[in-house]
Order: C-alpha cells, then sequence, then structure tokens
C-alpha cells in the first residue's frame, strides 16, 4: 500500500514537470517563463536577515534569540549531529585563523520561528534552531571552552591581544522565518 502510495505520487509528480515543461515550450514571455522555471527549479529561499558577528559571540546571540522566541535546539531532530572529530574542529578553527575559510564557510544557517513578526502557527518544537553549520558552531564553542588547542599548544587566551582572536574573526548569521519543518 505504502509503495503504491509512493509511485503515484511520484507518477503525479512526473506529470506535473511534464506539464510545466510542455508549457515552458510554447511560451516566450519572460515572467511566465521565470514562473514555470521557479516552480520545476524550486530555489532555496534566501534569509530573511543576514548579521556579521564576531565569532566569540555567536553563542550569546543564539541565547538571546531563544530567550526572545522561545526556546534554542542546538541540536534538532533533522540535524546529522556531531560529526566532526576533534580533529576535524581543530582544523577548521586553524584554517579559520589562517584565512583559508570562504564567506560560506563562516556561514551559520538559523531558523527562527515568527522573526520579526507576530505569533505564528508552527509544528516546529524550539522557536530557534541551526539549519546549516552546526559543525562549525561546535567547534567555535568547543575551542572557547577550551576543550583543544590549535597549533600543537595554542588556546583561546594565547590569541588574546592580537589579530587572531576569535573577536576579530568575522562569521555570518543569515536568518531564516520557517514556521513548519518541511520548508
Amino acid at each position: 500500500y505504502i509503495i503504491s502510495n509512493i509511485k503515484t505520487l511520484q507518477t503525479e509528480e512526473e506529470m506535473n514537470t511534464n506539464t510545466l515543461i510542455e508549457k515552458l515550450k510554447k511560451t516566450t514571455a519572460y515572467k511566465e517563463r521565470t514562473a514555470i522555471l521557479t516552480e520545476l527549479i524550486q530555489p532555496m529561499q534566501q534569509p530573511d536577515r543576514t548579521y556579521d558577528i564576531e565569532a566569540s559571540h555567536i553563542d550569546e546571540k543564539l541565547q538571546i534569540w531563544g530567550g526572545r522566541y522561545g526556546g534554542l535546539e542546538i541540536y534538532p531532530d533533522y540535524q546529522r549531529g556531531n560529526d566532526w572529530e576533534q580533529a576535524d574542529q581543530i582544523h577548521y578553527i586553524e584554517n579559520l585563523l589562517r584565512g583559508n575559510v570562504d564567506r560560506k564557510g563562516k556561514t551559520i544557517l538559523v531558523n527562527i520561528v515568527g522573526f520579526g513578526t507576530d505569533a505564528v502557527k508552527t509544528n516546529i518544537e524550539h522557536a530557534v534552531t541551526i539549519l546549516d553549520g552546526l559543525q562549525r558552531y561546535t567547534a567555535i564553542e568547543a575551542f572557547k571552552k577550551a576543550e583543544f588547542t590549535i597549533f600543537n599548544g595554542l588556546s583561546l587566551q594565547d590569541l588574546e591581544h592580537s589579530k587572531y582572536h576569535l573577536q576579530e574573526i568575522e562569521l555570518h548569521l543569515a536568518v531564516y522565518n520557517f514556521a513548519d519543518k518541511v520548508q
């Protein structure tokens, strides 16, 4: 029964895709083609807001938002959990300090249900969750908590009063306002 329903859904989706492609081939109107292609491609929604923030203050910002919007969940059920070994965390922090991490590698995607709006109906248990960047976030927090050192013995305190302290490293928070887990 379940397999039959899945096949039916796949067939319906294929039929819808074929219909859209047929429509696309019959029009040259920019707006109509763009609307059809948007339905086919289903591009990722852009964040509602972005913030540049010191690496040393990411957790504080998430805690503030959690208190304001109804709870913080660092490990939501759709996240894969902590996959990085300590060696991976060390590698990330060292490369962050070397300047070898691009903007995407410095970005943490966050969902805040009701961000900037009135109360919203939702099926998400905690209002603030990390969508992407959990490994980067946990590496930074572990280094801040002195769970490991970098470059064969340097701690966060050893980096104080220099351009290499986490207060001098800028990360990016991209904030979304999804009200449904499917989104």
